[in-house]
């Protein structure tokens, strides 16, 4: 089987008072030192805007005590390379000088899974990403090959018409983590969205454009038609939110 590229997602913040100390130790010394492991691809590292979301939107999301801060996604060639990444020193590393930095419960991870990729697709034009928007979808077992099949053949033909969308990738679960190891402490309880999506703008206006977009509002509407067949409740958007990217690793 052809490995695919695989993600860790981290969705992260210190408590309010020590924003400016957790932001300095995390991009100056956390995120260089995992970087240092030749198994980890990419660091892309986000601060979440908000605000830009429609409110009217039938997907708007907030999960319970709300979204971090910041949001890590660590890029990996295959599971192999996050295996052999989750295993080497560098972690040691970091989580030791977490331990004698921070105190516990200073630190909260409120979203920590992996993930492995099951399509990308590319917009109309190339340009500078600075901006992505994030969707997560919790969907039975049942449901999963249907949803599959309309959300390729259907919703991205669609959104990815408009102009201002450079790209989208969508990913599937492989592992939430609920466990807590001191001092970053994880707040997410239940189960993780099943299918996790990254959709690329060039920054918040292009995102406003596209929220309000023809593409967006066929789509919205294809979609509910598509969900009548299913019992209410059935695809639940769990994460619906914006981030700009604040610094970004790559080999």
């Amino acid at each position: 089987m052809e490995a695919k590229p695989f993600i860790q997602v981290v969705a992260i913040e210190s408590i309010p008072e020590l924003d400016k100390k957790f932001r300095e130790w995390y991009e100056k010394e956390n995120l260089p030192c995992l970087f240092e492991n030749p198994n980890l691809s990419t660091v892309c590292h986000y601060q979440i805007i908000k605000g830009l979301s429609d409110p009217t939107h039938p997907g708007l999301a907030e999960p319970k005590g709300g979204y971090a801060k910041y949001l890590t996604i660590y890029g990996f060639e295959s599971e192999a390379s996050y295996r052999a990444f989750e295993n080497g020193l560098e972690m040691e590393k970091v989580l030791a000088n977490a331990i004698k930095t921070w105190k516990n419960g200073e630190i909260i991870i409120k979203f920590q899974a992996q993930y492995r990729l099951r399509g990308t697709w590319l917009g109309q034009k190339k340009a500078k990403v600075g901006l992505i928007h994030i969707t997560g979808v919790e969907i039975p077992d049942e449901a999963d090959e249907a949803f599959s099949r309309y959300y390729d053949g259907n919703i991205i033909p669609t959104v990815i018409k408009n102009p201002n969308l450079l790209g989208a990738d969508s990913y599937q679960l492989v592992e939430g983590i609920n466990h807590s190891v001191s001092p970053l402490i994880i707040e997410h309880k239940g189960k993780y969205p099943k299918y996790y999506n990254i959709y690329k703008l060039e920054g918040p206006e292009a995102f406003r454009v596209y929220e309000h977009s023809t593409e967006m509002i066929t789509n919205n509407k294809n979609f509910a038609k598509f969900a009548e067949a299913w019992p209410p409740s059935t695809f639940k958007v769990v994460i619906r939110a914006q981030y700009l990217p604040l610094k970004i690793w790559t080999k």
